[in-house]
């Protein structure tokens, strides 16, 4: 595997979009950002993952490496990915899911992320599917914020699947971006698809709940607060006056 380039600007540098690789953006709301930065051949079928996983409900960042060959040149460390669509994409989300590829070769799932709730939700639901997750093993994912993911309100996870993982997820090989192709995926794919959403789904749905229970019992003290001191501009004379009292 090659060193990862610097940031994003060194990609303008030394590639040409739509040719060595290609962005793509979806703005589908508030509550979640999921995010492929090394999708196409780069760690191929995370792209596609994070695609199926967004579907229309939630928002899309992805960065395809596009190159028939070579294509790990292209790797921007997840530590340097400030990129002014990505930025705006974090900024405007509760939290952030990252799709990436992981360097172990088994067939567990590596769970990480500063978004706690998130992450145990999600290594809870793989599991009762049938799915090997555990806690990631990469330095810092937890915690720092130097992680693209972790940026957002709300903290983020990451996905971390190794190639024969995914590579299980293919009636086809895992090269030669035949992958992209959604006549290859098998039941495998579209099974973690559903898990991933599902977690997603009951992840908004509670935060969703949290908010509105928190402006109800904030309407409730308002309302038990005399109309004279939620005025902002009379005192309780001054009330009585207007009221002719």
């Amino acid at each position: 595997m090659q060193e990862p380039l610097r940031d994003f600007a060194s990609v303008v540098l030394s590639a040409v979009k739509d040719v060595d690789y290609a962005i793509e953006v979806q703005q589908a709301g508030g509550y979640v950002t999921v995010v492929a930065l090394h999708g196409g051949g780069i760690e191929p079928l995370t792209g596609e993952l994070a695609a199926a996983i967004a579907g229309r409900e939630h928002s899309l960042y992805t960065f395809r490496g596009l190159r028939e060959t070579g294509n790990d040149g292209l790797r921007i460390s997840p530590l340097r990915s400030n990129e002014m669509r990505l930025d705006n994409l974090i900024s405007r989300s509760k939290t952030v899911l990252s799709i990436a590829g992981a360097v172990d070769v088994g067939m567990t799932v590596q769970v990480g992320g500063s978004n706690e709730t998130l992450r145990n939700l999600l290594l809870h639901t793989l599991e009762e599917a049938g799915l090997e997750a555990r806690f990631s093993d990469t330095p810092g994912t937890d915690h720092s914020k130097a992680y693209f993911f972790n940026r957002a309100e709300q903290g983020g996870v990451q996905l971390e699947l190794s190639a024969a993982l995914r590579a299980s997820m293919l009636d086809a090989p895992l090269h030669g971006f035949c992958w992209q192709d959604p006549s290859c995926w098998n039941d495998r794919f579209y099974h973690f698809v559903r898990i991933v959403r599902r977690a997603l789904a009951l992840y908004v749905a509670a935060d969703r709940t949290d908010l509105a229970k928190t402006m109800e019992r904030f309407e409730r003290t308002t309302r038990r607060v005399p109309r004279w001191m939620r005025s902002g501009g009379h005192t309780h004379h001054e009330e009585q006056d207007e009221d002719g009292s």
